[in-house]
């Protein structure tokens, strides 16, 4: 059903004459809205009616259409303008203190505004610039305390947000970011305790949250 849905709904705004990558950022969202409801245990009728009709959908969406054309325009012109911006503030920022290290951090800049403005949910923008912002945070601590460890793992936060805004249920995030928070833990408790043993207990905390934090299965009603 919920492909038919989706194409119920590609074949209106097409209709409509609506711009095909408008059409295709709708069908996103409203793909991502369905298999939220079908998370949540609702049956298809109840998901239909939270949804709305093909119509339906236009109607609420078109006045958002125009508003954002307007977004996209001065979007494109930032993003175009964003390596020209982060040249000038790496060069001014070098000439005047000498740091061209860290300073050369500020071309990130540019993949992480292209993230952000490519028009996808706000949780997707968050998993796509996260190792770029742990990539700095990582380079500058490692430049002013020389600590390169622990602090290599920070990167082990890329899946671990990467899990915590995915589109799952609460009980399988859990499931998901409880390996990587025993590594973390047992890392970090072991090197500043030097207690290996029986630090290494902490990974029976895996299996454990499996057993009591089972994965909910979907009811189609």
């Amino acid at each position: 059903m919920k492909d038919k849905f989706l194409e119920e709904l590609k074949d209106y705004l097409e209709e409509k004459n609506i711009k095909q990558e408008d059409i295709e950022e709708i069908l996103q969202d409203y793909k991502e809205f369905y298999e939220g409801y079908e998370e949540k245990g609702l049956s298809e009728k109840e998901i239909f009616q939270k949804l709305g009709s093909v119509q339906e959908v236009y109607n609420n969406i078109k006045s958002t259409l125009r508003r954002r054309e307007i977004e996209k325009s001065w979007q494109k012109k930032l993003l175009s303008a964003t390596p020209i911006l982060a040249t000038i503030i790496f060069v001014l920022i070098g000439s005047l203190t000498s740091k061209w290290h860290p300073t050369w951090l500020v071309f990130l800049m540019v993949p992480i505004m292209g993230i952000l403005f490519n028009g996808k949910k706000i949780s997707y923008k968050i998993i796509g610039v996260m190792p770029f912002v742990l990539l700095a945070v990582f380079l500058l601590i490692i430049e002013y305390t020389n600590k390169w460890y622990p602090t290599v793992l920070i990167f082990i936060l890329i899946p671990v947000i990467a899990i915590i805004f995915s589109p799952k249920d609460i009980p399988t995030k859990i499931i998901g970011v409880t390996p990587f928070i025993a590594t973390i833990a047992f890392i970090l408790i072991g090197y500043y305790t030097e207690t290996w043993h029986p630090t290494w207990l902490v990974f029976l905390s895996i299996p454990l949250v499996g057993i009591l934090i089972p994965k909910r299965t979907t009811q189609h009603k």
